[in-house]
């Protein structure tokens, strides 16, 4: 959808707002918008969703004045503001923003990992091992720098992996861990599987910004903030974590419960591998 806004003063307002299946709640309804707003030479970007989706900017004086002092552009008393968005239709989803675009991508980051729920699971079975705080470390520092890696070579178009491939083997790997915490106590190089798995789960991170077709000005911007946004994520659920697993794995129940806890993942782990292969 392309809208054209008519020429505006300095510091005045000019907003958008999408009331689309406002008040339908399904998870089928659930999309992200992306906004690319062009004015002049300059243009910027913001991802919005959930509900109250709604976006404003204020040409300020000083890029007003950029406007009306640059010969390549159309002057502001002619000149019309457009904004050109795009929605994709995606299970995720981030609080709505009139701020700037980075933040819309660093919140769009946040919900996308608290709203991916087979990363959460393979998150918690790579912890609920008994390990020394050393080898947690490890193992998420190799998860983090893997997933970032393929994030980042996903979005830029350096590599592409079909989804039909990508969202199975993210199952699969719930489904190895789970097995490896029932039947392994010794887990000292877990680091090495889950940097080899961390690239998997990035591919599917990349998935959503991949549809999205970014501008290419605005593409490190909106990667990087997404991007911080998962690791914000990671980083406070570890921190939640830890202290309770330390005092689990102190508790005489602690094998009944990583193998309980790894039994569920298990299951939930190969349903979901037969509902992708099956899709």
């Amino acid at each position: 959808l392309e809208v054209d806004y008519p020429a505006i003063q300095p510091s005045q307002s000019i907003s958008l707002a999408d009331h689309l299946y406002e008040k339908d709640a399904s998870t089928s309804t659930t999309y992200v918008d992306l906004l690319k707003v062009n004015y002049g030479n300059d243009s910027s970007t913001a991802a919005l969703s959930e509900q109250g989706r709604m976006w404003s900017m204020i040409l300020s004086d000083s890029a007003y004045e950029g406007l009306s002092n640059n010969p390549n552009t159309i002057q502001p008393a002619k000149q019309q503001q457009q904004a050109v968005i795009k929605k994709e239709s995606h299970s995720d989803s981030t609080t709505n923003t009139s701020s700037k675009g980075w933040v819309t991508f660093l919140k769009l980051g946040m919900n996308h990992i608290l709203t991916g729920y087979d990363h959460l699971l393979f998150l918690l079975s790579l912890l609920i091992a008994r390990q020394s705080f050393k080898q947690f470390a490890k193992v998420i520092t190799a998860f983090t720098v893997a997933h970032s890696l393929t994030l980042t070579l996903t979005v830029l178009g350096f590599i592409s992996i079909p989804s039909y491939i990508v969202e199975p083997a993210i199952a699969l790997s719930i489904c190895y861990v789970a097995i490896e915490n029932i039947f392994r106590k010794n887990i000292g190089h877990r680091w090495v599987l889950t940097f080899i798995f961390g690239l998997i789960h990035g591919m599917g991170f990349a998935d959503l910004l991949t549809e999205m077709h970014l501008s290419k000005s605005e593409l490190a911007a909106d990667l990087v903030s997404f991007n911080l946004g998962i690791e914000v994520v990671q980083l406070s659920i570890v921190l939640l974590l830890l202290p309770l697993l330390t005092q689990l794995h102190r508790s005489k129940y602690s094998r009944n419960a990583i193998i309980s806890t790894s039994t569920i993942a298990f299951i939930l782990g190969g349903i979901w591998l037969f509902e992708r292969i099956i899709s």
